[in-house]
């Protein structure tokens, strides 16, 4: 299996002043369309589908909307009790021009906003506590009866993932997985997860967006649902296989955390970054490639765990790749729009693994930064462009650094710092532009170079 050759580690201590001084090589300094200091700590930052917003998630709940053509701040919704942890963008509709703002947040629910007038559309219940409520002992009744009241902990709703046309919302809150429709009303609640979920993903096929398929990822592995039409039209009502359990096309087990998840554009690959400092793929494979093995006498790969839903034509099993060597556990993964590159952290360096041809197996990756110039602390986000070979870092030192593959230069070709670690990178999703969040409390469009 391939394995990482391990990056140099960072010096302890660092800041990020010194540590951009140090490692400047040449790059040229980013542009900045506009700044803005939203003065709270941005737990995630995304454009709208059309580009005309940025929403900015506070760690003390409020949730910020900016004009995205100038950074000033058209309005300040009350988001979530606790701290606002995930925000997400459906895709542009005629009914919605901008997209649907979801929010998620610490106290179980999440939030559908119009982002022209600020209102909120609906709130749901991500976490399913609302029964809970209902059954629980009130404050009141509880010390006029003498007795103590109930507690409860409220599980975190900490992932969003709008299905690519617009119509769904997953959300994930503790080891439940919820799905909502774009009016906010629930349509799925999957059974609890054996774990915490830690990310939600939608697969999509090459050329088939109506077709998604919603993955959950936790510890020991990840489930790919069933597709709509393979559940009980009622809500609410869990769609149980004969063991009991949720109703899946396929789980993906490996023993291990993951801490992250993402699908290839194509929906062949699914990558997972995990807590034991190493990724881990599942490659698919067409059938005849099954049944070339099985012809060899290889033993088959398992075929998909289901209620009565066969494997497709082109997917009669997976390859299982495991790459590990990085220095420290893997939560950045970002691919390229084409599916040929995975740009990984996991370190001060960017590993980027290729996809072409045959795939990665027996290759060895290449890793961006080191003595040429990169990321003196680790690496806390990545984002690939929408078109091209353009890679985003951000890191703990501050820096948002542009790669250019293209160019076959492992130097960084733009630079930018601003104080505080960087929490998010974000593609415009029209223009080039990149959008940048830190810790500090500022966040800035920063100019891409053509």
């Amino acid at each position: 299996m391939p394995r990482v050759s391990a990056p140099s580690g960072a010096r302890a201590g660092a800041g990020a002043g010194a540590g951009a001084r140090g490692a400047r090589g040449g790059a040229a300094e980013a542009r900045a369309r506009w700044t803005a200091d939203v003065g709270d700590y941005p737990a995630d930052a995304r454009w709208s589908g059309d580009g005309a917003w940025v929403a900015v998630a506070c760690a003390e709940g409020a949730v910020l909307l900016l004009d995205g053509r100038t950074g000033a701040v058209r309005h300040r919704l009350a988001g979530h009790r606790g701290g606002t942890l995930a925000v997400a963008w459906s895709a542009p509709t005629d009914g919605a021009p901008h997209g649907v703002l979801a929010t998620a947040g610490q106290d179980g629910r999440a939030r559908l906003w119009n982002p022209a007038s600020g209102a909120c559309r609906a709130e749901l219940d991500a976490a399913g506590t609302d029964a809970a409520d209902a059954a629980a002992t009130d404050v009141t009744d509880a010390a006029a009866a003498g007795t103590p009241p109930r507690r409860r902990i409220v599980p975190w709703a900490e992932h969003l993932a709008w299905s690519p046309d617009g119509a769904r919302l997953a959300t994930a809150a503790g080891r439940e997985v919820r799905l909502w429709d774009a009016a906010g009303r629930l349509v799925r609640r999957h059974p609890a997860s054996d774990s915490t979920v830690s990310a939600l993903a939608w697969r999509v096929r090459a050329g088939d967006a109506a077709g998604a398929r919603l993955c959950a990822a936790g510890y020991g592995g990840a489930v790919l649902y069933a597709p709509e039409g393979g559940f009980p039209d009622a809500p609410h009502v869990p769609a149980l296989d004969a063991d009991g359990r949720a109703v899946v096309e396929r789980r993906f087990e490996w023993r291990g955390s993951f801490l992250a998840m993402a699908w290839s554009p194509d929906g062949r690959v699914l990558a997972a970054g995990m807590q034991e400092s190493a990724i881990h793929l599942w490659v698919a494979l067409p059938a005849r490639e099954v049944a070339r093995r099985s012809a060899a006498g290889q033993a088959p790969l398992p075929a998909p765990r289901a209620a009565g839903l066969p494997a497709r034509d082109d997917e009669g099993g997976y390859d299982n790749l495991a790459m590990s060597g990085y220095p420290l556990k893997v939560r950045e993964l970002a691919w390229s729009a084409d599916s040929t590159l995975l740009a990984t952290g996991g370190g001060t360096h960017v590993t980027v693994w290729s996809f072409a041809g045959k795939g990665p197996a027996g290759t060895r990756p290449v890793q961006l930064g080191g003595a040429s110039g990169g990321h003196v602390l680790p690496v806390s986000d990545l984002a690939c462009s929408r078109t091209g070979a353009l890679i985003a870092s951000g890191g703990e030192d501050g820096q948002l650094l542009l790669w250019d593959l293209v160019r076959s230069t492992r130097r960084p070709v733009q630079r930018a710092l601003r104080p505080g670690a960087v929490s998010r990178v974000a593609w415009h999703p029209r223009e080039r532009a990149l959008l940048g969040a830190h810790a500090s409390g500022v966040v800035t469009a920063w100019e891409a170079p053509r």
